[in-house]
This record gives structure tokens, C-alpha cells and sequence, in this order.
């Protein structure tokens, strides 16, 4: 079986809506929980936007023509959508091919397949249905090829796919990190010509800040860039971890409201003129390496690993 992704998939809206929705619950609650957990707040979430949505749905097999059995959906939103939960390390391909198979039998278009993992990870299904005829269900129906677009699907998905980067992978390794260090720790250098796990906080601050709030967002560009390598010690680390999130959170409302057809427009940043596009993606690679940095000195202060991985 295989995905299929249109420039103009079915239900698009409503799709993104529940994808929106996936990302405000892990946001909100985290990660480690049950796949229960996560279907009840996801019902409630939708519930709130105005959808409407079936739990547990029972959904039937056809054979000939006559219902020969039925199986259970996790969700089923508005009628159109079937949406299956996970809360495990990565999606697998069974997980995939069963979503589906459930579009197969059921003759609706489009499925979710949504993990709430320790970042959310999202796989839509589209299958389309040929004109019943007396045989089975499975035996009438076809998969439809089409494209990859290289258009503003393309480009939500990319805005997606940075904002996942920057709110649900990078910020909370580096809380992570900053959790298991001691204020000495924070502002060590180990010579004066390194920069302190603090430095490099601020740093990403006000890059994240001067690039995409500013640069993409519009707001005030106030920096002084060398006094963010310059700074020893007088930020306790609570503000320096409150200022750093609070940032990236902005940062990712500035990304949610960007018009994707503007990627490709060219804007100023520092002294530069750059694409949105490239400036986005400065951002998101330049918070990585900056967390490497971070990560390692964290390693070296106490002495083990952080566990961020459960292969």
C-alpha cells in the first residue's frame, strides 16, 4: 500500500485543524503518558474547536455487499476522518498499512496516524474508493497515484516540521539540561575564551529573537551581540531559562501565523538580505548546534548520560 499526497488532498483544512490540535495537547501535557491519555484530551481539544467526534468508533466490513463484521477506529472526526492514536518510541510501517487497510474497508477518504512521542509525529493516509460493484469492498477498491507537489503544501509542511524542531525536540533538551545543572555549572567556562552554557542561552535568545520575531515577525530589532558572549554569572538560571522559552514560544506563534507564499520573499537580517526560507532555516540550525554545545557541557559538569534516547 502506499501514501498518497495531493496538492489538493481532501479535507485538507479540517486535517490541519486535527494536526493543530495533536501538537496543543503534547504541548500542554507532555510526553510518557498512555494512548488513552492522549485520545481523551485530543477529543476534548477538537471538542472545544467545534468538531465533531466519535470514540471508539465501530466501523464495518463488507463482503458482497452484506456486513460480514466490524472493528474499531480510535477517532472519527466530522464523519470524513479517521484519526489512529500511538504513544510509542516511532511510528512503524504496520501502523501505516493498518490505517490503511481501515480507509479500505470503510470507504472514507482520509486517516491520521498520530504519536504522541517524545515530539508529536504525524502520517496521513488518502484512499480513494472506485464505484461499488457486487464484489467484496477490499476487491473494489484501488489506490490513487498522484504527485508530490512542490507548492504550499510543501511549505506548511516545512513550517511544521521547523516548529516541531524548535518547541517539541530542541527546547526540551535544553530545559532538560539546565534542570540537572547548578547555577555554578551554567556560567562555567573552562578557559575565558569559551562560552558558558549561559552565553550560548543568550545567544540563541536574541538570534532566535533578532531573525524570526523581528526579521519575520515584524517586531522592534533592539541586540547587542557582544554582550551576550560577555555575560558572567549575574542571570540566575530560572530567568535564563524562562527568557529562552518564552522566546521560542513567540518565535513559534510568529511561525503558526507565517504565510507560506512568502517563503521565498527576501527580507533584512543583520547586515544581510536573506529569504524567509533561508532565515527560517538558519534559526532551527543554528538552535541544533548551539544544543550540541550545550548538551556536551552538560555532560562534562555531571559526569553521565542524559538518556535522551531509548533504542
Amino acid at each position: 500500500m502506499k501514501e498518497i499526497i495531493e496538492e489538493n488532498y481532501p479535507h485538507s483544512g479540517l486535517t490541519e485543524q486535527i494536526i493543530k490540535a495533536a501538537f496543543t495537547v503534547h504541548n500542554r501535557i507532555g510526553h510518557s503518558f498512555q494512548e488513552k491519555v492522549y485520545e481523551n484530551a485530543l477529543v476534548k481539544e477538537l471538542q472545544i474547536a467545534g468538531f465533531k467526534v466519535e470514540q471508539q468508533k465501530p466501523l464495518s466490513v463488507n463482503y458482497g455487499g452484506e456486513p460480514i463484521g466490524d472493528f474499531v477506529v480510535d477517532l472519527v472526526v466530522d464523519d470524513v476522518v479517521i484519526v489512529e492514536l500511538k504513544a510509542v518510541q516511532s511510528l512503524e510501517k504496520s501502523f501505516e498499512d493498518k490505517l490503511l487497510h481501515y480507509l479500505k474497508v470503510s470507504g472514507l477518504e482520509v486517516g491520521l496516524l498520530i504519536n504522541f512521542g517524545r515530539s508529536v509525529e504525524v502520517k496521513r493516509k488518502i484512499f480513494s474508493m472506485h464505484p461499488k460493484s457486487g464484489k467484496s469492498a477490499i476487491s473494489v477498491s484501488s489506490e490513487k497515484s498522484v504527485k508530490i507537489s512542490g507548492g504550499e503544501n510543501v511549505g506548511r509542511e516545512y513550517i511544521s516540521y521547523c516548529r516541531r524542531r524548535l518547541v517539541n525536540e530542541y527546547l526540551p533538551k535544553i530545559k532538560n539540561c539546565l534542570d540537572q545543572l547548578s547555577e555554578e555549572d551554567i556560567w562555567w567556562r573552562k578557559e575565558e575564551t569559551d562560552n558558558s552554557i549561559g552565553n550560548l542561552i543568550l545567544h540563541l535568545s536574541c538570534n532566535i529573537r533578532q531573525w524570526i520575531i523581528s526579521g519575520i515577525g515584524g517586531a522592534p530589532d533592539a541586540r547587542d551581540r557582544p554582550q551576550e558572549f560577555a555575560q558572567k554569572g549575574s542571570i540566575s538560571k530560572k530567568e535564563l531559562l524562562k527568557k529562552f522559552e518564552n522566546t521560542i514560544l513567540e518565535a513559534d506563534g510568529v511561525l503558526e501565523k507565517f504565510d507560506v507564499s512568502k517563503l521565498l520573499e527576501v527580507r533584512h537580517f543583520q547586515k544581510w538580505q536573506h529569504t524567509c526560507l533561508d532565515a527560517i532555516s538558519h534559526v532551527v540550525e543554528h538552535v541544533a548546534q548551539h544544543m550540541g554545545q550545550i548538551i556536551y557541557i552538560t555532560k562534562l559538569r555531571i559526569g553521565k548520560d542524559l538518556k535522551f534516547y531509548d533504542l
